[in-house]
C-alpha cells in the first residue's frame, strides 16, 4: 500500500529532516509551506520533497489543501516537529493493509531534555487515514481529522518537539492563547471556571493521570498545562464581560 507523507510548514529548519527521515516507507512528500524565510525549503528539496506554497489560511484549512495534493489516498499527516520512532515507522511499514479507515498514533512529549511518558504529555492524534473517507474539521487551532470511517489505533510512539524547553512552552501558550480566543467562543465559561478548572485540571493530569511519574518534566508540563487552562478561562470570561456590556 502506498502512503503520502503530508506536512504544513513555517520556518522549519530546525525540525523538518528529521520528519522526513523518520519515514523511509513512503511513497511520496507532500510539504506545503506558507512563506518560510530560512532553509525550510532547501532541506526539503534536498530530501526529494515536493514544496508548494499556500498562503495560510489557518492550521485545518492548510492540512485539508495539503492532504489534496497528494497522489495517494492513504496520508500519513505528520506536523514539522514530530517524528516516528523506528518501531512505529517498521509497524507502518510491515502493514501490507490497513483493516481501518483511519488510525490513532499515540504521541509523547520531549520536555527539559526528557520524554514524558504520562499524564498530559501523551495523547493519540489520528494522523493515518484514508483521505476519501473524512477530511479535516477546517479549525483555525486544534484542528483534527474527522473520519466517517472505523478508527484504529497503533502502538509505536511518534515524538513531539514542540516547546522543548520552559520559555519555548511558554511562547506557544501565548501563541495558542491568541489564537483561541480569536477563533473561539464559549459563553458559558464563568467565575468558578476560572477559579477551580486550573485545580482540578492539575490533579487529574498530575495525579490520576500519573505525570508525577515523570518528574520534575512531568510537574512543570502539567503545571503550565494548567496555567494555559487559566488564561484560556480568564481571556474567555473578560470576552463574555465585554460581550455582555458588562466592561469596555
Amino acid at each position: 500500500m502506498k502512503i503520502s507523507l503530508v506536512v504544513i510548514t513555517k520556518n522549519e529548519e530546525a525540525n523538518i529532516a528529521s520528519c522526513i527521515q523518520s519515514c523511509p516507507f513512503v511513497d511520496e512528500v507532500i510539504v506545503v509551506d506558507s512563506g518560510s524565510s530560512d532553509r525550510t525549503e532547501e532541506i526539503c528539496k534536498s530530501l526529494g520533497a515536493k514544496f508548494i506554497f499556500n498562503a495560510w489560511p489557518g492550521y485545518g484549512k492548510q492540512k485539508q489543501f495539503a492532504i489534496e495534493q497528494a497522489r495517494n489516498n492513504w496520508i500519513l499527516s505528520l506536523d514539522a516537529d514530530e517524528y516516528l520512532t523506528p518501531e512505529l515507522s517498521e509497524e507502518i511499514s510491515r502493514a501490507l493493509e490497513f483493516n481501518k479507515e483511519a488510525y490513532r498514533i499515540p504521541r509523547k512529549q520531549i520536555f527539559m531534555g526528557t520524554i514524558c511518558h504520562y499524564g498530559k504529555s501523551v495523547d493519540h492524534p489520528v494522523r493515518l487515514f484514508n483521505r476519501e473517507r473524512g477530511s479535516f474539521d477546517l479549525k483555525n487551532i486544534h484542528e483534527s481529522f474527522i473520519s466517517t470511517g472505523p478508527v484504529g489505533d497503533l502502538h509505536g510512539f511518534m515524538m513531539h518537539n514542540s516547546g522543548i524547553t520552559v520559555f519555548e512552552r511558554c511562547k506557544k501558550i501565548m501563541r495558542d492563547l491568541e489564537l483561541e480566543i480569536q477563533n473561539n467562543s464559549d459563553p458559558s465559561i464563568g467565575v468558578n471556571n476560572v477559579m477551580f478548572d486550573p485545580i482540578r485540571y492539575f490533579l487529574s493530569y498530575y495525579i490520576k493521570h500519573q505525570g508525577y511519574k515523570d518528574g520534575v518534566a512531568g510537574y512543570v508540563m502539567t503545571a503550565l498545562f494548567s496555567i494555559q487552562m487559566f488564561l484560556q478561562n480568564a481571556a474567555q470570561f473578560e470576552k463574555n464581560l465585554k460581550n455582555n456590556r458588562l466592561i469596555k
